[in-house]
């Protein structure tokens, strides 16, 4: 059976032995090898993507993320490709056999998890941070300090732009003046200190 250059290549991805294979001439073994070097490869990919969108969060380095999706797409290859290269029909059931299942159940749950939990932080971005923003909210509705923080915060915006709109400080309306810088650095140390504490 002639085979093409990406299905050879998806048959190694599935740990077939291709000349092992064209000694047996078996034509299902291919097909079957093929698929599954195929799904090897695309849950490889899928983990490489979910890991960079995972890394984002956290490092601001593009060449950092690329790296790290790098390997981990790698790794889980890797770990995938000896899942199922390991997988093989027996006559007789031993306790190593149950050992190797539990095995490769765990790692087969790890690399579901990988792939999954940063889809699903993706889809539900806007509502974990909505979720984010009320669990602060509530924090500072039930943490007095913050609140004192939150009223001496937005009490010194409130100054800030009283005199802005009003000229209270002698100049004329809606420029800056020297009152109103200093409102407005009283609102920043307000506000850096909330930041602080929050």
């Amino acid at each position: 059976m002639q085979l093409n250059d990406l299905e050879q290549f998806l048959i190694k991805c599935g740990g077939g032995d291709i000349e092992t294979l064209n000694e047996d001439k078996v034509p299902v073994e291919y097909n079957k090898l093929v698929g599954i070097g195929g799904s090897v490869l695309l849950t490889a990919i899928y983990s490489a993507f979910a890991m960079a969108f995972a890394s984002s969060w956290i490092f601001n380095d593009k060449l950092v993320i690329f790296l790290i999706c790098i390997f981990w797409g790698l790794a889980i290859f890797n770990l995938d490709r000896f899942i199922v290269s390991t997988t093989y029909k027996k006559n007789i059931f031993q306790i190593s056999d149950l050992l190797q299942l539990l095995f490769r159940g765990a790692l087969t749950v790890m690399i579901a998890l990988t792939i999954s939990i940063p889809l699903e932080i993706k889809f539900f971005e806007k509502e974990l941070l909505q979720w984010i923003d009320e669990s602060r909210k509530s924090e500072v509705y039930n943490n007095t300090e913050l609140q004192r923080l939150q009223n001496e915060k937005d009490s010194r915006w409130n100054e800030y732009k009283d005199e802005i709109d009003t000229g209270s400080g002698g100049r004329r309306l809606n420029t800056v003046g020297p009152v109103s810088e200093k409102y407005y650095q009283d609102f920043k140390t307000a506000e850096s200190k909330y930041e602080n504490n929050a």
